[in-house]
Formats: structure tokens, C-alpha cells, sequence
């Protein structure tokens, strides 16, 4: 078998006939096709007939501890029938029947670039993104990346010239030019500036703590580069003397707020707002201090994990605001913290310690929702947060 042979077939699981006992009650049911729901599931009822519902009087659905026809019980479940053949690469169309890893270029070392995906059951290849199979050689993979003059987007598409291709497209997009075969920024581009090798050079460079450098930008009302000098980002020449002592001020202090003279009037403290250093926080936003900035910064103490209803506290469920440990986040809604769950997960104890410890997708005693049984005596399963329900077995259609 080579690499490239898409629909490996690894193993087809014959429909399991879902036959058993059935409880106490069994109602009618039509077996036709359910909005929301599909064929060998039911809804979630607690007793002893848990997964029949109400119908067709012409046939009768019964509780069964058989799995659904494409999912199974293998080595590595965790509840029974929790194993998706269709679709699970470790296990595609039967137990421990996986899918070839994925074999990708990793640091220069030459690799086959296939990535491998479990489709109704069986493995299918695919060359990985921006890898093609232009030479039609199945050993050796999809050899050719698509990012090259030579295969720019597709196999054999060349780029003309010297134009360069970028992301699998050729030529330069406005504004930038090329260069060399290089797509380069003329408006921002210091070694290009204004046009291709105009290099931004200080003829005296300024001592490093002058806090400026050279950059290229638009003069107003032109669309092209120039070099100059500016101060870096949150400093300023606020004496006007840049040849003297450059750019002697930072701009976050509240004398001189985002600005050089801007001062904050009335004790309002110069913070940090999207990015930009003003004084005071917008409306519905407090000031709280940040550590690594050393400085103030406006955060939305409604919201904001790290600052909920007051500065410094702290959404914490896992090791961080956010972090999924096990299952959850914390999250900070109208000031207050609270435990988000990952879809198909709940926290069915009501203990924050363990986060959402139940997946509502496969365990019996909480499919769907918490507190919702199978039929735990039958080891009827849950599968995909529904109760697994068969035809009943020797039933007379009425």
C-alpha cells in the first residue's frame, strides 16, 4: 500500500441489530426520521422505560444496552459506546484501527506533508496546506510546496518575471512593490523607503538612551516613504531638543499624558486605554494597576476575568482566567465570577473544585442533562446525550 492511496479501507462495521428485552412499558413510536434526532436514538427519560417515546401505534422502540450501529466499546473508552467509528482517527471503522499518523516537514527535515482523516469509516489522505503532489509520485507524498514561483497556489502555476508568490498568489499587493523577488512596503520599510535599496541611515547615530530612530513614513499628502527621525513609542521630545538629549520624556506620566504637556487636571491619574495613554478611564471602566506595566490601565470590571467587580480579583477555575482545567473556565459576568463549561460538560455536583466533571455526551446516569438516568439495570448507554433505543424484538405490527 502506498502513502498516496486515499480511502484506505480500514475495517467496515456491519449494522449492529439492536434487539433486547424490553421494560416494563413500551409505547408506540413512529421509526421514520425525527427532527433534531437521529435513527437508534431517543430522548432522555429517568425510570425503568427510559428511552421509549410515544408514536405510531404500527411499531414499539424498547430501551437496549446495544451500542448504535457506528460507535463501539473499545481499549480506550470511557463509557460504554462512546467510541464515534465514523469519524475517530484512532479508531476508524473498527477498534484500534487507526489512521497512518501525519508526516509533515518539521525544521528542514524532509517529510511526505500528508495528513490522514477518518471520513464514514475510513481513512482518507490529504496533502497537508500549501503541499500539492505535482509530480505524481505516491512515495514520496505531496513533495511540492505551493508557495513557490514555480507552483504558486497549484501545481505547475508559474509566476512570470521575477514576480514573487505570496501565500500561493503572485505579485506584490498594493502598496507593496517588488523588490528583488521581494514583496516590501515603500510607505514603512526602512531598507526600501520611497523606492527599492533606499536605505534610512543616521549619518550620526544618537547615543541608545536618546530614545528615537530613524523611520520611514508618508509626508502628509504623499503616498510614498521618507526617512526621518522619531521618537519610540512612549517617549517624546518635549523640550524641543532633540540633537541635545532626544526624546527625554515618557509620555505616561500625568504631566505629560499620552502627549508632551498633556496634564491631567483634578488628581486624574494618566492610564493606559486601548493602547493609548490618556487621563482618567472611559465610563464603565476602572483604573487598576498592572504589574508588568508598571502603570495604570483602564479595565471593564463587568467582564474582565483577571478584574472582576473590583481591581485584582481574580476568575479562578484551572490555573488561569479562561483555562479549561478540567473542562472549565472562569468568567467574570456583571462583576461576579462564574464556571463556564465546555459544550457537552456539566457540573452536576455543584462543587467548583473538580470543575465540569460529567460529560452529558455518554454517562448514563446524566445524559443530556444532569440528573437524567438510562436505564442503568438494562446498561442501556448514552450516546450523544440520548438513550439508546431499539425496535422492540417480537412485537406484532398493528
Amino acid at each position: 500500500m502506498t502513502w498516496k492511496t486515499t480511502g484506505v479501507v480500514l475495517g467496515i462495521i456491519a449494522a449492529t441489530a439492536l434487539a433486547s428485552a424490553c421494560t416494563a412499558e413500551t409505547r408506540s413510536v413512529d421509526l421514520g426520521e425525527r427532527p433534531g434526532s437521529s435513527s437508534g436514538f431517543g430522548g432522555v427519560e429517568t425510570g425503568s422505560d427510559a428511552g421509549t417515546e410515544a408514536a405510531s401505534p404500527s411499531r414499539l422502540l424498547c430501551a437496549t444496552p446495544e451500542c448504535p450501529a457506528g460507535t463501539a466499546t473499545c481499549e480506550t473508552s470511557r463509557a460504554r459506546c462512546d467510541i464515534d467509528l465514523m469519524n475517530d482517527r484512532n479508531n476508524c471503522g473498527a477498534c484500534g484501527a487507526a489512521c497512518p499518523a501525519d508526516d509533515h516537514t518539521i525544521m528542514g527535515v524532509p517529510g511526505l506533508d500528508v495528513q490522514f482523516f477518518c471520513v464514514a469509516g475510513k481513512c482518507e489522505m490529504m496533502c497537508a496546506p500549501k503541499h500539492g503532489d505535482c509530480d505524481g509520485i505516491p512515495d514520496n507524498g505531496c513533495e511540492s510546496s505551493l508557495t513557490t514561483r514555480d507552483n504558486c497556489g497549484a501545481c505547475g502555476v508559474q509566476c512570470p518575471g521575477d514576480e514573487p508568490c505570496i501565500e500561493g498568489v503572485c505579485g506584490c499587493a498594493p502598496p507593496l512593490i517588488n523588490c528583488h523577488g521581494n514583496c516590501v512596503n515603500p510607505m514603512a520599510d526602512t531598507w526600501n523607503c520611497g523606492a527599492c535599496d533606499a536605505v534610512c541611515e543616521d549619518p550620526s547615530p544618537a547615543p541608545w538612551d536618546f530614545n528615537y530612530g530613524m523611520v520611514c513614513v508618508p509626508p502628509p499628502g504623499s503616498s510614498t516613504g521618507a526617512c526621518g527621525k522619531a521618537c519610540y513609542p512612549g517617549w517624546g521630545d518635549c523640550d524641543e531638543d532633540l540633537e541635545a538629549n532626544g526624546c527625554e520624556q515618557r509620555l505616561n506620566t500625568d504631566d505629560h499624558c499620552g502627549a508632551c504637556g498633556n496634564a491631567c487636571a483634578g488628581g486624574t491619574k494618566c492610564v493606559l486605554a486601548d493602547d493609548t495613554w490618556q487621563c482618567g478611564c472611559p465610563s464603565g471602566q476602572r483604573a487598576c494597576f498592572n504589574n508588568n506595566l508598571n502603570a495604570h490601565e483602564c479595565r471593564d470590571i463587568l467582564t474582565d476575568p483577571y478584574n472582576c467587580g473590583a481591581c485584582e480579583v481574580i476568575c479562578q477555575h484551572g490555573q488561569e482566567p479562561d483555562s479549561v482545567t478540567p473542562f472549565s473556565a472562569g468568567v467574570c459576568r456583571g462583576g461576579v465570577c462564574e464556571m463556564l463549561c465546555k459544550i457537552g460538560r456539566a457540573d452536576c455536583n455543584g462543587f467548583a473544585g473538580d470543575g465540569c466533571e460529567v460529560d452529558l455526551q455518554t454517562d448514563p446516569r446524566n445524559c443530556g442533562a444532569c440528573g437524567n438516568e438510562c436505564n442503568l439495570a438494562l446498561g442501556q448507554p448514552c450516546v450523544k446525550g440520548e438513550c439508546v433505543v431499539a425496535e422492540c424484538p417480537d412485537q406484532e405490527a398493528r
